[in-house]
């Protein structure tokens, strides 16, 4: 294993309006991503003792429903609090965009990683030339991707860079193992 080995890599992407609540796609990187030595934040899978918010679709429906508009809020509220607080434990970010789904937790998430500095790897399903022009503002081109394919040749560089690849990998900040801020 190379330099990724004890990061922390949180996976940003639509659930709510997703069809399989976007577990499909984290299903599938996560053991690719833990073959590096990463550990991953899934918010689909929380690491806390209370369920995540697909586990209280129904119940978050029936709330809009009959207007409970409080409880929803204060569940949400929640929610938020804890994603969040899983970026800011994250070493870095892998953010998944489907253009036809609407996603509205993920923009806020992409946002809060890119203000602390961290790398943001964008997949966009629909490929690079359909990211929204905004990204190419915010991130380094080199963090939109238009596949998986692309972001694990990216993550293979940057595992394994030596000399002055190493010194290029800008918002990559790597600790010696055991090393504790």
């Amino acid at each position: 294993m190379g330099r990724l080995k004890g990061s922390c890599c949180y996976l940003s992407g639509s659930i709510d309006a997703s069809p399989d609540l976007g577990s499909s796609w984290r299903d599938k990187i996560t053991p690719l991503l833990n073959d590096y030595g990463v550990q991953v934040y899934n918010p689909l899978k929380k690491p806390l003792a209370m369920p995540c918010e697909t586990e209280f679709r129904g119940e978050r429906v029936w709330w809009k429903q009959e207007g409970r508009y409080e409880k929803l809020a204060t569940y949400m509220k929640y929610i938020r609090h804890i994603d969040l607080r899983l970026c800011d434990r994250s070493d870095f970010c892998v953010a998944y965009l489907d253009n036809t789904i609407q996603a509205c937790g993920t923009w806020e998430e992409v946002f809060t990683i890119n203000r602390q500095y961290k790398p943001c790897l964008v997949v966009c399903k629909q490929g690079k030339q359909a990211i929204p022009d905004w990204l190419f503002g915010v991130l380094p081109v080199q963090f939109l991707m238009g596949s998986f394919d692309e972001l694990f040749e990216y993550l293979d560089y940057v595992d394994k860079a030596e000399g002055e690849d190493f010194t290029d990998l800008g918002r990559w900040v790597f600790l010696e193992q055991g090393v504790q801020l």
